[in-house]
């Protein structure tokens, strides 16, 4: 069998596959031994797989790990942060005036409204799809 060659060995090391499985490790490991938040261990993992990155990728140095890591960061807030933070500010104002629970008793109210019951023989009031008397009529 013939040797493998040093240049085919850094082609196999960098195969994403390898890269990805060093940062779900990283990730493992910063939530469950220093018991980061989920958050914080992300931020560090990414960081150290795009400094692992600049082991195989010539022209790509720490600091462009870390700007693309920012620039991830930034465009994953812009994406799906602010809308998650004005759902929180609108429910935060609702909980505070009593609009939720207006909401839900108003909710809950007109499901009973439209909940169709049927009586059984037993003179039991119960829906079809929970009685287990045959005799249940509408």
């Amino acid at each position: 069998m013939a040797p493998v060659s040093f240049q085919a060995a850094v082609e196999f090391a960098h195969s994403p596959l390898l890269t990805f499985i060093i940062g779900l490790m990283l990730v493992v490991a910063l939530l469950v031994w220093p018991d980061l938040p989920a958050f914080i261990g992300l931020i560090i993992s990414a960081f150290l797989v795009g400094v692992v990155n600049t082991v195989f990728v010539a022209d790509f140095t720490a600091a462009d790990a870390g700007s693309q890591v920012a620039t991830a960061l930034g465009n994953g807030m812009a994406g799906i942060g602010i809308p998650i933070l004005m759902a929180a500010i609108i429910g935060k104002g609702m909980l505070e005036s009593g609009a939720a629970q207006r909401s839900s008793a108003g909710s809950r109210a007109s499901s009973a409204r439209a909940t169709p019951t049927w009586r059984c023989s037993e003179a039991v009031r119960c829906s079809r799809s929970r009685c287990s008397s045959t005799a249940c009529s509408t």
